[in-house]
């Protein structure tokens, strides 16, 4: 199954990313992928999912829904919370690991892959104005 594979690649580049100490994101336009680390302490010894995908979601803030398509891929800080919504992404797949320098690093990938220029308007719909008050909605 595909999501099989997200999930081992997926664990296979955190795994890489922990060993090397590195942390960029894998060249393979046939996936797109979040990332994500912390150190690690004895308050906080672990990450949750709940976490991760809030800290990736909140870029949210970053990302104008009412703007060119041709703009709308400008900002790649919104990227991480457009490819979490992106319509057309069907599967998932995460892997974590810690490194030896004591970080967690947590890998998403994504298929088939968002933030696609050109198609921002169709996979990254609005929220609904109840949801986020605070986010500016086009003129009347």
């Amino acid at each position: 199954m595909i999501y099989c594979l997200l999930c081992d690649c997926a664990q296979a580049w955190a795994n890489h990313l922990a060993h090397t100490n590195k942390f960029h994101y894998r060249n393979d336009r046939d996936v797109g992928q979040n990332l994500y680390q912390r150190p690690v302490s004895d308050i906080q010894p672990d990450v949750t999912g709940q976490e991760v995908s809030s800290y990736w979601y909140a870029a949210v803030r970053q990302y104008s829904f009412f703007k060119e398509s041709d703009v709308l891929h400008a900002n790649v800080n919104a990227g991480h919370f457009t490819q979490m919504v992106w319509v057309a992404t069907r599967f998932f797949g995460v892997g974590k690991a810690r490194s030896r320098a004591g970080k967690v690093i947590v890998v998403a990938n994504y298929s088939p892959p968002g933030n696609n220029t050109g198609q921002f308007e169709t996979n990254v719909l609005p929220p609904l104005p109840d949801n986020f008050p605070d986010i500016p909605q086009p003129e009347q």
